[in-house]
């Protein structure tokens, strides 16, 4: 079993300890940092209150796990939490000191992997918590989408989904959390180009109670009445040219998916262009390697 030296930071010895990856220690507080893979952002103050409540008469049943910390990590403590930062929050509500800890012998990637998949578990992640969490996973850990998806036992069309409402302004994501609207009721106005549009039928949405199929038919009356206008005018710059292709492609692209054949859209947009690019699945049975369409405006 594999074996590594530390020096603990929380003292002015200079000494070593013997630590075997795998056992269970108690750890000083004062030396774990949280987890920055963490997909959770808020967490539950009375689930916390509850769950220190229950530890306080029975213990903690299960340690947290923990890793130890690289440079990358940014952190001044010796330990980083991989899995058991709720169980580590309500320790602290406590005043406790130290913590049972599994030490694991885990690189950062596989940590974040563990900490989105745990957080899955529970379902009890937000559609743009579990977004962020994907897209850090894909930045940071240079994962495809693909990769991630088989990582995750999910489909890359259902990453690409989740990654796609990341285009949602913090402002438009309260709202969607506060009236507790569905990840397809999200998908559904995010058609909508601006995010001025969005708001507008997001107040709608939520202030008519309307289902999902309500809501793509709203979407859809406000995107025909755009590509009205908008057919009677040229495009005057890059921007109304943008919202025209946009529109344009929206019809097709819903019309493929009612008949049951998938193109998934995505943009992706640096300091030089915005490209849309459109990728449908190849037949299992065909040997054909074309790629993706891809149209780009620049």
């Amino acid at each position: 079993m594999k074996k590594t030296y530390f020096r603990r930071k929380n003292t002015n010895d200079t000494f070593s300890d013997i630590v075997t990856f795998n056992t269970v220690l108690s750890l000083p507080l004062s030396e774990i940092a949280p987890n920055p893979a963490q997909p959770r952002i808020t967490f539950d103050e009375v689930e916390t209150v509850t769950l220190a409540d229950s530890i306080r008469q029975h213990g903690l049943l299960q340690p947290i796990t923990v890793r130890y910390a690289l440079p990358e990590d940014n952190t001044a403590k010796t330990y980083v939490i991989v899995a058991g930062e709720r169980r580590f929050r309500a320790f602290q509500m406590l005043s406790r000191e130290e913590i049972p800890c599994l030490i694991t012998n885990l690189s950062p990637e596989k940590a974040a992997e563990l900490a989105i998949i745990e957080n899955i578990m529970r379902k009890d992640l937000s559609v743009f918590e579990l977004a962020e969490a994907y897209r850090l996973l894909i930045e940071q850990y240079h994962m495809t989408q693909d990769a991630l998806a088989k990582k995750l036992s999910t489909s890359q069309s259902n990453i690409a989904n989740k990654l796609r409402l990341l285009r949602y302004s913090e402002r438009e994501r309260r709202i969607i959390e506060e009236f507790d609207l569905s990840e397809r009721h999200a998908r559904a106005i995010l058609r909508l180009p601006s995010e001025s549009a969005r708001l507008r039928c997001l107040k709608t949405v939520a202030d008519r109670h309307l289902s999902v199929k309500a809501t793509e038919d709203y979407v859809d009356k406000l995107l025909l009445g755009r590509q009205k206008r908008l057919s009677h005018k040229d495009p005057t710059n890059r921007h109304d040219a943008l919202t025209l292709l946009r529109t344009y492609l929206d019809k097709p692209l819903k019309h493929f998916h009612k008949k049951g054949i998938e193109i998934q859209s995505e943009e992706i947009e640096d300091e030089h262009s915005v490209r849309i690019i459109l990728s449908i699945s190849k037949d299992p049975d065909s040997s054909s390697q074309e790629d993706p369409t891809e149209v780009c405006f620049t």
